[in-house]
């Protein structure tokens, strides 16, 4: 509940899948991959910056994750991907489904005052509820969770790489 950092584990990989719009989880799982074998303790859940179900083919960088390791996902994406929503509320805490047509993919929520909202949806064995909850669990008056920001953070302060291609 506290937010606290337990542990920091990353992966290296040298990219060997292009970059291709849909497709970022084929780019993105190898080093996540590496990185979680490192860490001590398996997660109850893992909440991705990215999305889950809402996305064209359904299956995000969070669903496909997911998957791969038989374990609950959600996706916290800061930019709409697919789907459409109505008018939100500039009021923290407001909040819509995501659609496309009838279907529900997740939500949309403000989650700061006077913020672009951010979309959520469920990966692997959540739903668009349970995601919803376990977001609102782990916001600390920032526009994004604290369990993607604390990771951003720290990717920042390091030494930046450049011969990755």
């Amino acid at each position: 509940p506290e937010m606290e950092i337990k542990e920091i584990r990353f992966g290296e990989e040298r990219i060997k899948f292009p970059y291709a719009p849909g497709y970022f989880s084929f780019r993105e799982i190898p080093p996540l991959l590496i990185a979680l074998k490192k860490i001590s303790r398996k997660p109850d859940v893992l909440v991705l910056d990215a999305h889950g179900i809402a996305h064209p083919r359904r299956c995000g960088l969070a669903s496909h994750l997911g998957v791969l390791l038989g374990m609950p996902t959600v996706g916290c994406a800061k930019n709409l991907l697919v789907g459409d929503y109505p008018s939100l509320p500039m009021k923290e805490g407001s909040w819509v489904y995501l659609k496309k047509g009838e279907e529900v993919l997740g939500i949309v929520l403000r989650s700061r005052e006077n913020t672009s909202p951010i979309f959520i949806s469920p990966g692997h064995l959540t739903d668009v509820e349970s995601s919803l909850q376990i977001i609102l669990k782990t916001l600390k008056g920032y526009r994004i969770p604290e369990i993607i920001r604390l990771p951003h953070l720290y990717l920042r302060s390091l030494p930046q790489k450049s011969s990755f291609s």
